[in-house]
């Protein structure tokens, strides 16, 4: 296993990248790309499955725990909670 790749997000935070025995993982760490949207989460790329999805928990303006998910098809999902708001949306590419 490799070792991992970090970046700070330009509010704080931290982005990694790592491979996993399926493909690569990409952790937040109280990631905020822009004032008062910060991010924590635990995402992960499966080539064989080419399946992309994110778990994601926000804070700071507002709140809410999402999952986005990409499939090989390009068909995208959105589902959750985000301020105080069920979320439910899916999409071709």
């Amino acid at each position: 296993m490799e070792t991992p790749t970090s970046v700070g997000c330009p509010f704080g935070g931290m982005l990694t990248y790592q491979p996993s025995d399926v493909g690569e993982v990409f952790p937040l760490t109280d990631c905020a790309f822009s004032a008062g949207f910060v991010m924590s989460s635990e995402g992960s790329y499966n080539y064989d499955q080419e399946l992309f999805t994110l778990n994601v928990t926000v804070n700071g303006l507002t709140s809410g725990t999402v999952t986005y998910s990409r499939d090989g098809e390009g068909v995208r999902h959105i589902t959750g909670m985000y301020d105080g708001q069920a979320v439910d949306v899916s999409a071709q590419e």
